[in-house]
């Protein structure tokens, strides 16, 4: 069985809040089956088609970029801290190993957090003083997102 992918609250204290956006592993196994299922094409066109030994190559590469995107959904995590003792939001995320540089927001200019919805996914958004929304968290059809945006409007309003 899988870890669970799902947004979770890992700390909430009146000075600090810490919610994890972690990897998403299921589709990292699709991507990582369409990669094996492709790998199996190219085998077979290797041993019974000499001449579509291009296409053979053709579907390896095609399934090491399967590949690349199965590790790459299957590692990349975000962490989000809300803490009042700097007064920031700090947004650290990594994949494949690699850390992007942190982003920073200060918490006197998020108002609130909210859950968009399409019809299949949810997106974690800051509605920010004045600017455009900030996507906290990327679209996806996982669970977690509804507790999270209530924890950090309960963080947020313990600042008022």
């Amino acid at each position: 069985m899988l870890p669970s992918s799902a947004l979770r609250v890992v700390h909430q204290a009146p000075s600090r809040l810490v919610i994890v956006d972690p990897p998403n592993y299921v589709l990292g196994v699709i991507f990582g089956i369409v990669a094996v299922l492709i790998v199996a094409l190219a085998i077979f066109l290797f041993r019974y088609h000499d001449a579509r030994r291009i296409g053979a190559y053709l579907a390896i590469a095609l399934s090491l970029l399967f590949l690349l995107i199965a590790a790459w959904s299957s590692t990349g995590e975000t962490t989000s801290t809300f803490s009042r003792d700097t007064g920031m939001l700090e947004i650290q995320s990594s994949s494949l190993g690699s850390a992007d540089p942190a982003k920073q927001i200060p918490l006197s200019k998020i108002k609130r957090a909210n859950v968009e919805t399409t019809v299949s996914n949810r997106r974690l958004v800051l509605i920010l003083d004045a600017a455009e929304p900030v996507t906290l968290v990327e679209a996806s059809s996982r669970e977690g997102y509804y507790q999270a945006a209530d924890a950090i409007n309960d963080f947020l309003q313990l600042k008022k």
